[in-house]
């Protein structure tokens, strides 16, 4: 019989500031990492929802992480290659219902990987764990990064060091929660149209640009929302808003769309890193920051995924200026042909 792995001991006092956290994570081969952080959490005096005790008791899965989401203050969610994967990880309908419950989520990557989170919250920081794994083995490294993660559940500090925290403090990332949440828990339906969108992006020879239309009031921002949550393939998206300072600003989407490729493509982000990106982003025209933080970057010898990569944009026509003139569409129309034809918009 194999002993199970050594819980590290925090040295960690007790809180001041307890709080009922949901711990979301996938029954993988790094379920030890959840326990381990379970207990560490709890010996720091948060309350934690942990599905392995509450789930044996026979109630309906569905219905007893529902009552755990509503319950919690926090939602920290442990990144792995299963607890992510789309369209089907479990972990997307815990994160789907507590972003329509609106609690804060505070994501912990563990190990690398593919594409890196759900899209629909990829503006959020996470907190690198890698060199943490296996806790049994590297308990000086747990207990730093515990500390950490105990600053961003008890002082709302979600600003974790590194490349990527600079990244997303020049690029400043639109917040699309409220475009998204309303509409990734419960959405139902569309097969059709869905199954015609799988068609087109696994298509090798695909058209680059697909343009989706319909009658106002049909559901085309709830499909958008469902595909930034759940398909692999959308590496950013941008949902216009008319009147909406940011949302209708063609050079706001190009810096917002450049921070979600940098957080799922590791060149780009590389070469994005390495620009003068203090000086580029004072830059308002939005075709040159479309050349200088899209084309430039993703140009030149890069690795071909393996399936082509989707830039979302909803409600394009919302962009259009008082003028009548559209300039985002402007943009994208005159540049996207500069870009790798396995980046395709929809």
């Amino acid at each position: 019989m194999t002993a199970a792995p050594a819980t590290p001991k925090s040295t960690m006092a007790a809180t001041s500031r307890p709080m009922k956290l949901f711990l979301s994570y996938g029954r993988d081969e790094y379920a030890d990492e959840a326990r381990a952080l379970r207990d560490a959490l709890l010996a720091r005096g948060h309350e934690v929802w942990f599905d392995e005790q509450r789930l044996g008791s026979g109630l309906d899965w569905e219905h007893s992480i529902e009552k755990g989401l509503g319950w919690c203050d926090r939602v920290v969610l442990l990144m792995t290659p299963h607890s992510v994967r789309r369209p089907d990880g479990f972990c997307l309908n815990e994160i789907a219902k507590a972003m329509e419950l609106r609690r804060t989520i505070i994501p912990v990557l563990l190990v690398e990987v593919p594409l890196g989170a759900p899209t629909s919250i990829c503006r959020i920081q996470y907190l690198d764990w890698r060199d943490a794994v296996p806790a049994a083995e590297r308990t000086e490294r747990f207990d730093r990064h515990l500390g950490r993660l105990c600053e961003a559940i008890e002082e709302d500090k979600l600003d974790f060091e590194g490349g990527q925290q600079r990244l997303q403090h020049l690029l400043q990332p639109i917040d699309f929660d409220s475009d998204v949440r309303p509409h990734v828990a419960r959405f139902q339906g569309r097969h059709q149209l869905l199954a015609r969108l799988t068609d087109w992006i696994q298509a090798p020879d695909g058209q680059q640009v697909l343009w989706l239309s319909a009658a106002p009031g049909l559901g085309k921002t709830a499909v958008a929302a469902q595909l930034a949550h759940r398909w692999p393939a959308v590496v950013a998206m941008h949902f216009c808003v008319a009147g909406h300072q940011d949302k209708a600003d063609p050079a706001r989407a190009i810096l917002s769309i450049a921070y979600q490729l940098s957080t799922k493509l590791e060149t780009f982000r590389v070469r994005l890193a390495a620009l003068d990106l203090e000086r580029e982003v004072q830059k308002s025209d939005a075709k040159t920051l479309f050349d200088n933080l899209l084309a430039r970057p993703l140009s030149g010898a890069m690795q071909r995924p393996e399936h082509p990569c989707v830039v979302l944009v909803d409600g394009l026509d919302e962009a259009t200026d008082d003028d009548g003139r559209n300039r985002l569409a402007e943009v994208l129309g005159e540049g996207w042909g500069k870009l790798p034809d396995w980046l395709r918009l929809l």
